[in-house]
């Protein structure tokens, strides 16, 4: 039976991995997700047993939107995956609470080829939706992938590395295990030669970089063409600030302007992230989608209406495809915007104690 599965999903694999090249109708992405989700309910007891819990045969799923949502907290307490344990060969960790239990998206040599595919094929696709080229210098405000080896935002910024001309990861680790902003290396990472930069980070390691500037009274003007990618959420690391502050703060603090900043919506669980342009709603790419549902009734929610985010990812292929976060969305034409997490939800950053 598992050489059974195993074929199948390999041949899935493929599918998606192709289907990662070009636009996804709907029709294509519903029989995919369906698929997937029939492989994943046969072949992981949990996803099985929720499925019998809501009443749903997998066998007569036809659309996306009728495949069951894993509430984001079943990671905590759940192997959500098909992989053997011999395979799991990588773990991101969300970094949840600072105790207690965190989310575990285990990952194979296979599952990791695909995730990065995802994260590449993305990093094209905004590219692509914002009409421009990224600059081909990255400065990333976290530690180096190889410090926080469970950190699925340091992974990505090291993937997106890999084709990168220059590379600064100007981030370091605290004894406590936080995430810290090294100022002195940014300044030298970014002045120098003329050369635009794309300087990644968290909301909170930009409210540590431009603090630590703002102490030195300093300023710097990033070269014509820089451009920001902010992502996550503070969870204590920092004091918060709203977006639109945060973003007039980088705006006058390194000389860019506000169509330079990109935002990134994603999570440790997750293969694949939604973005923001020019203030604009979060857009995912053809191989996600993404639902406005009640918390109260799991129905979904009117275009202008706010709910609970429900994720169908494709490139979750060896976990598990259907995701209820516990973040408050609004929906907004083919986007949507970002509202906070539910009031009973636990605080949750990108991977910030990973290490």
């Amino acid at each position: 039976m598992f050489d059974s599965f195993s074929n199948a999903i390999e041949v899935l694999d493929r599918r998606i991995r192709e289907a990662l090249e070009r636009s996804i109708p709907e029709d294509e992405f519903s029989a995919l997700a369906t698929s997937l989700y029939r492989l994943q309910a046969d072949h992981i007891p949990s996803v099985q047993r929720f499925s019998m819990m809501r009443g749903t045969e997998p066998s007569d799923l036809k659309d996306w939107r009728d495949i069951p949502a894993i509430p984001i907290r079943s990671f905590k307490d759940l192997a959500l995956t098909s992989l053997p344990e011999e395979e799991r060969g990588r773990c991101f960790f969300s970094s949840g609470t600072t105790s207690g239990n965190r989310s575990r998206h285990y990952h194979s040599d296979a599952s990791m080829g695909l995730y990065e595919t995802s994260l590449l094929a993305g990093y094209q696709w905004i590219q692509r939706r914002a009409e421009r080229t990224f600059p081909s210098k990255l400065v990333s405000l976290t530690p180096e992938p190889s410090e926080v080896p469970h950190s699925s935002l340091a992974h990505m910024f090291g993937t997106w590395a890999r084709g990168m001309e220059q590379v600064s990861f100007v981030g370091s680790i605290d004894e406590a295990g936080r995430w810290q902003v090294d100022v002195g290396r940014f300044i030298e990472a970014v002045q120098g030669e003329d050369v635009p930069a794309l300087v990644v980070g968290t909301a909170f390691g930009f409210v540590h970089l431009l603090d630590g500037l703002d102490a030195e009274g300093l300023s710097v003007g990033l070269p014509e063409g820089s451009m920001i990618l902010e992502t996550g959420g503070y969870k204590g690391q920092s004091r918060e600030i709203p977006k639109a502050d945060l973003h007039r703060w980088i705006v006058e603090s390194l000389g860019i302007h506000d169509r330079d900043i990109v935002n990134e919506y994603g999570m440790s669980e997750l293969s694949s992230q939604a973005y923001s342009i020019n203030g604009d709603p979060l857009v995912v790419p053809s191989w996600m989608r993404v639902e406005l549902v009640s918390a109260e009734t799991g129905r979904p929610i009117e275009d202008g209406g706010r709910g609970l985010i429900r994720v169908v990812d494709l490139a979750n292929v060896r976990s598990v495809c259907s995701i209820l976060t516990e973040d408050l969305g609004e929906r907004r034409g083919d986007g949507f915007e970002l509202h906070g997490r539910k009031l009973d939800a636990e605080p949750k950053g990108c991977s910030l104690l990973a290490v």
